[in-house]
């Protein structure tokens, strides 16, 4: 009897891995090698199998990261875009630039990531548009679009939900993905509103994953539900109070005023009062030593951690990273420094020689990028060297970072525009410098 081969059974849909990903240890080690440094880090950040070969001890290339200022939930990829970003700006390589101008006024308000592509949200008087950042172009290209008889006051998003708030109302729009966001127009996204009346709303954040709104007005707190149900509102007829959510992602919401904090959860309309002997002017929370922290700012710009007075003060607001805050010296104005609430003691500082508060700034894990005096700046915290990213607004009113991106919206010539910076690609200086132009030069 002749013994036939099995058949070998042929799978057309089987997906094969890509012929690199394939290639012995030794081979692909031998071939990096080839590389310049900056083509190694670009190489590594492309899949997160060639990601190990920067700690990789049998390569002859040692790539050694800067240390990082502070110690920020960050990955290997982030650490690299974020150095990379830096060596771009030395090179005399400049953000690859979105820009877009309007000659009525216009608001970025949210930003969001569908299957790699990247979107912004904008809205103008009657009108919300959703943009595509694209490689290709410099300016933003329109994806969705929806327009309203009502003048729009302001916009809030999270993932592919938006609320606009109109004089007399809130409207909850989610939009779908699969049709939105492949160019394709769908009259079927879910619609909710909720009737306002004659409260003047401030502000709209989004808490519990998404699921649930806060409605800031001036003397009340509305909660509302998914479909903009109201699941319950506290008042506070006679003063003057501030919020803050610790995070959008739990059931938490803070108000506070004079001496007092009220701290309220999603799902029970009891509260926890805490009682403070000193005015507060500023709260902000965060989550260090295994557990929930505040810290708060008198209105003589004294700081607590908890109850506890600090060696430390404060003009204005400040923003706390983990055990870290970063705020304006109360003694010294021209200082912006990063201190460490555990250790008490100053980590980095930036000297103002202007004397202007800095009014916005964040921290990343090789840079510091900040608001002063209408311009904004790139200080890279281990050589210390500040770059300019030569902003043409003549009057700044937005600022945000988030993701690699720096997003700007301000006025020039009687024009509103927006501007976004991808600080992960880049462009010449020359030809950064010819889309950064005033629309009446």
């Amino acid at each position: 009897m002749v013994d036939f081969p099995k058949p070998v059974l042929f799978r057309p849909n089987q997906s094969q891995k890509p012929y690199i990903l394939r290639i012995r240890s030794n081979v692909l080690r031998e071939l990096v090698s080839y590389l310049t440094q900056t083509e190694f880090l670009e190489f590594c950040t492309t899949c997160k199998d060639f990601i190990k070969l920067i700690k990789d001890k049998f390569l002859s290339r040692k790539i050694i990261l800067p240390n990082i200022l502070i110690p920020l939930t960050r990955t290997l990829v982030d650490q690299i875009f974020d150095l990379r970003s830096l060596t771009f700006l030395n090179e005399s390589q400049f953000p690859h630039l979105h820009i877009e101008w309007k000659t009525i006024p216009i608001k970025f308000f949210h930003y969001c990531i569908f299957e790699s592509r990247k979107f912004v949200f904008l809205y103008q008087e009657h009108s919300f548009d959703v943009k595509e950042l694209n490689g290709f172009s410099n300016e933003l290209t329109s994806v969705y679009s929806k327009g309203y008889k009502d003048k729009i006051f302001y916009a809030s998003g999270y993932k592919n939900r938006v609320i606009i708030l109109f004089r007399d109302r809130v409207e909850s729009l989610k939009l779908d993905q699969s049709t939105v966001f492949s160019n394709d127009i769908n009259e079927k996204n879910v619609t909710n509103v909720y009737e306002i009346g004659k409260e003047w709303v401030k502000k709209i954040k989004f808490l519990n994953n998404g699921r649930t709104a806060l409605l800031i007005n001036r003397n009340s707190v509305h909660l509302l539900n998914e479909k903009m149900k109201l699941l319950n509102i506290h008042h506070f007829p006679d003063e003057e109070f501030k919020y803050h959510i610790p995070s959008v992602y739990g059931k938490t919401y803070l108000t506070y005023s004079v001496n007092e904090v009220k701290v309220w959860k999603v799902g029970t309309s009891q509260e926890k009062t805490i009682k403070l002997d000193f005015k507060i002017d500023y709260l902000r929370t965060s989550h260090f030593e295994k557990s929930p922290q505040m810290v708060f700012s008198s209105h003589i710009g004294e700081l607590y951690l908890g109850k506890k007075k600090l060696e430390i003060r404060c003009i204005g607001k400040f923003d706390l990273l983990n055990e870290y805050i970063i705020y304006s010296d109360y003694c010294n104005r021209a200082n912006i420094k990063l201190y460490n609430l555990i250790k008490n003691s100053e980590i980095y500082s930036i000297h103002n020689s202007l004397m202007s508060p800095l009014c916005n700034f964040f921290i990343t894990p090789y840079k510091i990028i900040y608001e002063l005096d209408q311009k904004i700046f790139i200080e890279n915290v281990n050589t210390r060297s500040k770059h300019d990213l030569m902003i043409s607004f003549e009057e700044l009113y937005q600022f945000k970072y988030l993701n690699n991106l720096v997003i700007l919206g301000g006025m020039a010539c009687s024009n509103y525009g927006i501007i976004v910076l991808d600080l992960s690609r880049t462009m010449s200086l020359p030809s950064y410098q010819s889309k950064m132009h005033l629309p009446c030069s």
